[in-house]
């Protein structure tokens, strides 16, 4: 028979790192963290480059438009031309006026406003002022 040792009174260290969790969790952590980062990143430069696209879009579009507008202006002046406004006149069968025909109206100026009708309150005082006195809410005993 075999005679059973007694057991050592020293503790047998565990051969297992107990640190190895800890270190691979806080490995996961930043691993975590830099990818969020990076993706954060990525989507920050898409957003700023569909930001620049939309704003090179809309600049053109404001240079079509003044062009377009420089157009329309100048067809504005070649419309209103008198001398185009007489021919087309003409061509229509209307002739200008004898002096015995014009009729001249005078229409006097409209009287200048009291200073006691021009309220110099801001505009949003006189809009609380008009919702304060409006004749339906009398009734609620404003």
């Amino acid at each position: 028979m075999t005679a059973l040792r007694p057991r050592p009174s020293v503790p047998i260290p565990d051969r297992r790192p107990r640190a190895a969790p800890q270190r691979l969790g806080r490995t996961l952590a930043v691993l975590v963290l830099l990818v969020t980062l990076l993706l954060a990143n990525v989507w920050l430069q898409t957003v700023a480059a569909e930001r620049g696209e939309r704003l090179r879009e809309l600049r053109a579009e404001v240079d079509r438009l003044r062009q377009e507008q420089a157009w329309l202006r100048a067809e504005l002046g070649r419309l209103r031309a008198p001398d185009r406004i007489e021919r087309l006149a003409r061509q229509m069968g209307l002739e200008a006026p004898t002096e015995g025909e014009r009729v001249f109206i005078a229409v006097p100026p409209l009287p200048e406003p009291t200073p006691a009708a021009v309220d110099r309150r801001p505009w949003w005082v006189q809009g609380v002022v008009r919702l304060w006195e409006d004749p339906a809410l009398a009734h609620e005993g404003r």
